[in-house]
């Protein structure tokens, strides 16, 4: 496998699924990701989902509960916070070992622009200082989890 040298090297915390927006909480996604569990058996996984209905209402818990039933790390998502296909950040703690927060950007008008070239066009990952500063009190937080 491609990774273990990363794996053992002592370099490799966790390996992060990104799961695409097509892949929503139904019976064959969640197969899926335990097929994903068992192929890399031994390896930290983290999961980030990037379809929202992953965290609506009915299915917020069960997701929640989901991932720490099989031990994953649920990846927290910065994102526009009213773009309707975003992911919602989910400011919860899964596997006690490892947070992962990851910034994508708050880009409203070329979230969804499928001509963009680079995703970097897309997402606009430079946030400014009070976004950053606004962050830090849901990282502590998250952190102390």
């Amino acid at each position: 496998m491609a990774i273990r040298p990363l794996r053992n090297s002592g370099k490799l915390r966790a390996v992060l699924f990104q799961f695409s927006a097509w892949v929503g909480p139904d019976k064959r996604s969640l197969d899926h990701i335990d097929d994903c569990i068992e192929r890399l058996d031994g390896y930290q996984l983290a999961s980030e989902f990037r379809r929202n209905t992953w965290f609506d209402d009915a299915h917020r818990q069960q997701t929640l509960e989901f991932e720490r039933a099989r031990n994953l790390v649920h990846v927290v998502v910065d994102a526009p916070p009213k773009q309707a296909k975003a992911v919602p950040a989910i400011w919860e703690v899964t596997n006690p070992s490892l947070a992962i927060f990851r910034l994508h950007g708050r880009n409203v008008e070329t979230w969804d622009d499928k001509d963009a070239q680079a995703a970097s066009d897309r997402f606009n990952y430079d946030y400014s200082d009070s976004e950053l500063e606004a962050l830090t009190p849901r990282i502590i937080e998250l952190a102390g989890q």
